[in-house]
Formats: structure tokens, C-alpha cells, sequence
């Protein structure tokens, strides 16, 4: 299958987001693009019947937020957010009459977490701080003025409180876990819960339901913890060890089980622990990944799963069978195939690091030299794993091997690894990738005169790293919703990015100007050769599109008219199917022009 017949597939594949168990574990309700617009469904779990469409037209194109459950299961929250806006309004979905009320308005860029449990108030986490939103009266209030950063977690089920991580000081080298008493939405008292020592990071999770027990996940010696907290007892016990990092999800319905994520560098399995004796046992392995997953009220498992030959897929874990079906499967009703994509760990040394990555072939020809696109992820505290990747299969069936790189800077390699971009923006992190380019020059079957880099968000950033420092590797460049001036950046983007930009560089452009400059394209522009396809969501809160429009004018100020821009009306993702499909035409256009 070539390019055009998996556009064609692609155009026809729906997307699943944000999958969302009913309190009671009965229903299931989820976004879906099935018929070409973003819609909001629920299906009941226990009968696997057809799922009932809710919304006709009502919900944004941009769907970020995760949806939320009224516990008594009549209605469903949801999160709108207008153009480039960084406000949102919170809307209450009736399930029998299909109106929507809107409960919350002007709140600040975040998202919502957990409605309390007599549905009279929803916690809305911001960047650093956290506010809760009385439902019926629409007021906002913040509590726990006075910290540094604070984000809520679950609501406590014998007191009128919420469990949050907080830090009254360093929110980016020590967490610790608090209980916040409340008078309605008001905070009247708070308690440290939870600490696992200085200069580490201790994030509070879901609430049992018989308010017994806490997940909390901790981040020390170089490793991740699940942590069980006795809400009773005031005991905590780490329940997790082995080589892999854990990540505590939730308690089943009669709070004698836990769910935990399992993460190798680029893998994650779902594993369940017995809180009485400690033991576990694996419920969904493979070569892939797994995420979202809760108990259903027969204490079935509902998850989601990908790989790199499947679409993200709703499945269900039948504890007594032990076995798995799909509750969701996009691709079910798909005609057409995708190719079959040679996926295999790929690893290269860059200044003595050892850099691992992915690398995806087509179908060998006798004495084909074929083009390569090196892929790169956001972040940068991010990740390639083995998962699906509808441009992975684009790019490989229009002719390419494709190498995705874990760079200096990902998760998953260490905290040394992951800081090692720290004070160090565009440095270790673009040599690498051009490592990687000099490593896919030396395979055989490659033609080296033709490499192109490929990335979005902070690695549409690297792309132009690569193309402004090291102009010499690449054929051509594709960035979507990339960074190309730090210190505008800076002062126009949400609270979240900016903290994270001091992070990055230790401290904000004010204080560091230099390392700011120096890192950002937009002051290397004339050194620019190679064809570009620049992409960006117009309503982009966390990277304004002025990123893009800026690096443009500048190339065609300087007579550079080998420029491709592309505008969409979406956000820093991509969730409408139809932005999607133009975005990959594009791509595929670009590549093609390239051959």
C-alpha cells in the first residue's frame, strides 16, 4: 500500500480519546470522531452493546481535557475551550435529555479532576495552583494560597477534603503529599500526609472507594514507587519493586486490589497487586503499551492498548477468564490495511551516551538506497515507545525507513539522562540527533544525501535546530507547532510551559538572556538551506503560532522561498480528524516533492 491508499485508510480511522469508567463501574463513555466530527458517547460495559451517541454537534473540534462522571451517573462533565483562549468553561451533560448546562465559567487553563462524591463540587487543577468549583452555584475558589505549586488528586470519602501534592517552596525538585480540609469550596485547614524525604518527588493519587487507602507514586533513588497509604492506620507501605517503574492507577470496587503501570524505557504493562499479601500478577503485556485503566463493577478491567500495528484500542479483562476483548477497537470497521512496518529497538552512541531509539523499514527491494526521516518527540521529558504512530505508517509507506529518537532529555533512561538538557537547551539534545543522522548515513540501504527530520511541539524545535546548526546532514526539515524564539516564548505562553521553561534553563530570560538567545532558532534563520514544511495550530496556547509565522518572515525577508506553511484551526494537538488528514496530505505532498 503506497501513500495514497494510507491516507485514504487514514482518512477513514477514527480516533478514541479520553475513556471514562461510570462511578459504579458500569458504563463507559468516551470521545469519538466517528462520523468525521468529535461526538461524545457511552456504551454499557457489561453488555458490550452498540454505544449511544450523546452530543450532535455541540462539542469543540479541540478535545483535551479528560471527560468526568457525576456520581450518580446522570451526567457527564465536560471542558470547553474557545480559540487560543487559555479560559475555560466546565458544561454539565444531562444523559436522559441531552442538555447541556454550563457549571463553571473563566476558569484558568487546566484541567478538571474528580467531581466529589455527592456531585456538589468539581476540583479544577491549574498549572500550580488548584481551585474547586461549586457545581450548582458556579463559584470558583482557590485554595492553598501560600504554596509554590499544589495539584489535587482524588476527594476523601470520610472527610469533606481533597489529598493534593504540594510544594511551599521548590516545586521542581521536591513534592510531598497534603490533605486540605474544606468548608464547601473553601479550604479551612491543611496536613502534610505523606513525604518520602528532602529533594524527591511524592505524587498523591486515587482514594479507595471505602476511603481506606491512597495511591501515591514517589520518585527516588532514581526509581519510581508505588506507595500505599492506611488513611486509618496513618501507615504507608511501598508495594512495588523490581527493575521497572510503577505508577499506582486506582483500587477495585471492594478495595483489595490495586492497578499499577509497569515502564521499561519503551514498553508498559498493567499489573495488579493484592493489598493483603502483596502478590501480582500481569494483566495486559506484549510489545506495546498500556494506559487508562480502572476496575468495572464485576471487578473486570477496562484498559487501553497500543502497539505499533494497532491503534489505541478500549479493551476489556475478564478477571474470571482471564481473558481479553475489545470494547472499542477504531479500526474495526476500517477497510484496508495498513503495511506490515519492520519495528525493532535501534541503539547508537552520541559523545560516549548511549542513545536508544526505533527504527521502522518498509519492505526491503534488492539495491533499493531509500530516504530516511529521523522522527522526533516532544517534551523534551518525553518518550518513543512502542505504540502506534498513524505518521510512523504514513512515512515508512511513501518509501522511508524512519528512526524515532529517545534524545538527552527523555524519560525513561535515569534522572541523570532525563536532566541532561537542563542549562543545556538545543545543545546535547540536537547532537544526538545528529548522531542519529550520521548513524542511519553509515546503514546499508540508506541513501544518505536524503535525510529529512521530522518533529512536533519540542521536537518541531529540534527540527530547526538541525536545520539552522547543522544544515549540512538534511535534505529537508517538517515541524509542527515547533519553538523558534525561547524568550517570546516565554512571556506569551500558559503558566505550565513557562515553569517549565525554568526548568529547562534554570531560571527565566530576564535572568539568563544570553542562554535564551542562543538556543533559539529564530537567530540562526540565514543559516537555513534545505526545504521546510512548517505546521501550527492558530489557536496554540502552549506554543503561539506567532512562533511560526515569525520564523516565516524572517526566511522570506532573506529571499528563502523554498517555505511550505501550513495553518490549522487547532491547539498544540491534533484531535480533529479532519486538521489530522490535512496535516498528513501535507506531509505526504512534502515527502513526495523530496523524491
Amino acid at each position: 500500500m503506497g501513500p495514497l491508499g494510507i491516507l485514504s485508510t487514514l482518512e477513514q480511522l477514527p480516533a478514541v480519546y479520553s475513556p471514562a469508567l461510570s462511578h459504579d463501574g458500569t458504563k463507559l463513555a468516551y470521545y469519538a470522531d466517528f462520523t468525521g466530527r468529535m461526538e461524545l458517547y457511552v456504551a454499557d460495559v457489561r453488555s458490550n452493546s452498540a454505544p449511544v451517541q450523546i452530543t450532535s454537534g455541540e462539542l469543540p473540534d479541540v478535545v483535551e481535557a479528560p471527560l468526568r462522571w457525576m456520581p450518580d451517573g446522570a451526567g457527564i462533565l465536560i471542558v470547553k475551550r474557545l480559540g487560543a483562549s487559555p479560559e475555560s468553561s466546565a458544561w454539565c451533560i444531562d444523559l436522559r435529555t441531552r442538555e447541556m448546562r454550563q457549571v463553571a465559567e473563566e476558569m484558568p487553563a487546566g484541567t478538571p479532576g474528580r467531581v466529589s462524591p455527592e456531585g456538589r463540587f468539581l476540583i479544577w487543577n491549574a498549572a500550580l495552583e488548584v481551585y474547586i468549583a461549586d457545581i450548582e452555584s458556579g463559584e470558583l475558589c482557590r485554595i492553598g494560597q501560600g504554596m509554590a505549586f499544589m495539584q489535587a488528586s482524588d476527594w476523601s470519602r470520610i472527610g469533606g477534603g481533597v489529598y493534593v501534592t504540594a510544594s511551599d517552596s521548590e516545586p521542581l525538585r521536591n513534592r510531598d503529599v497534603y490533605y486540605v480540609q474544606l468548608d464547601g469550596c473553601r479550604a479551612t485547614a491543611m496536613q502534610k500526609v505523606y513525604s518520602s524525604g528532602p529533594e524527591t518527588m511524592d505524587l498523591s493519587g486515587r482514594v479507595s472507594h471505602d476511603g481506606r487507602w491512597l495511591a501515591i507514586t514517589t520518585r527516588r533513588s532514581d526509581r519510581t514507587w508505588a506507595v500505599l497509604a492506611d488513611l486509618v492506620t496513618g501507615s504507608t507501605t511501598t508495594v512495588t519493586g523490581g527493575t521497572l517503574d510503577a505508577f499506582p492507577l486506582t483500587f477495585s470496587r471492594d478495595g483489595s486490589r490495586m492497578l499499577v503501570l509497569e515502564e521499561s524505557p519503551v514498553t508498559v504493562r498493567l499489573a495488579e497487586i493484592a493489598l493483603a499479601t502483596r502478590r501480582r500478577r500481569v494483566i495486559a503485556t506484549g510489545k506495546g503499551v498500556v494506559y487508562d485503566a480502572d476496575y468495572t463493577a464485576d471487578n473486570d478491567v477496562v484498559y487501553v492498548a497500543s502497539d505499533p500495528r494497532h491503534a489505541p484500542r478500549v479493551m476489556l479483562h475478564d478477571s474470571a477468564g482471564h481473558a481479553a476483548s475489545a470494547l472499542v477497537d477504531p479500526t474495526r470497521d476500517v477497510p484496508g490495511a495498513f503495511p506490515t512496518v519492520a519495528t525493532r529497538k535501534a541503539r547508537f552512541t552520541s559523545e560516549n551516551l548511549c542513545i536508544e531509539g526505533l527504527l521502522h523499514a518498509p519492505a526491503e527491494r534488492a539495491g533499493d538506497r531509500r530516504p530516511a526521516v529521523v522522527l522526533l518527540h516532544g517534551g523534551p521529558s518525553a518518550r518513543d515507545r512502542l505504540e502506534w504512530n498513524a505518521l510512523v505508517q504514513l512515512i515508512v509507506g511513501s518509501g522511508f525507513t524512519v528512526l524515532q529518537v529517545n534524545y538527552r532529555g527523555s524519560a525513561g533512561y535515569g534522572d541523570a539522562f532525563e536532566h541532561l538538557n537542563v542549562r543545556d537547551v538545543g545543545g546535547g539534545d540536537a547532537r544526538d540527533v545528529a548522531a542519529a543522522a550520521r548513524w542511519l548515513q553509515d546503514m546499508p540501504g540508506i541513501d544518505g544525501t536524503r535525510l529529512i527530520c521530522v518533529g512536533g511541539s519540542y521536537g518541531g524545535y529540534l527540527v530547526y535546530r538541525q536545520l539552522t546548526r547543522y544544515s549540512d546532514l538534511w535534505a529537508a526539515g517538517i515541524a509542527w507547532m515547533g519553538i523558534t524564539d525561547w524568550t517570546s516564548l516565554y512571556y506569551e505562553t500558559t503558566d505550565a510551559v513557562r515553569l517549565y521553561c525554568r526548568a529547562l534553563f534554570g531560571g527565566g530570560p530576564s535572568e539568563l538572556p544570553q542562554m535564551y538567545m542562543e538556543a533559539s532558532p529564530i537567530h540562526d534563520v540565514a543559516r537555513l538551506t534545505a526545504p521546510i514544511l512548517m505546521i501550527h495550530g492558530k489557536n496554540d496556547p502552549r506554543v503561539p503560532v506567532t512562533q511560526a509565522r515569525r520564523f516565516r518572515d524572517r526566511l522570506l525577508e532573506l529571499g528563502r522561498h523554498n517555505v511550505c506553511y501550513v495553518e490549522l484551526d487547532e491547539g498544540h494537538g491534533l484531535t480533529a480528524r479532519a486538521a489530522r488528514i490535512r496535516m498528513y496530505k501535507k506531509i505526504a505532498e512534502f515527502l513526495h516533492s523530496l523524491l
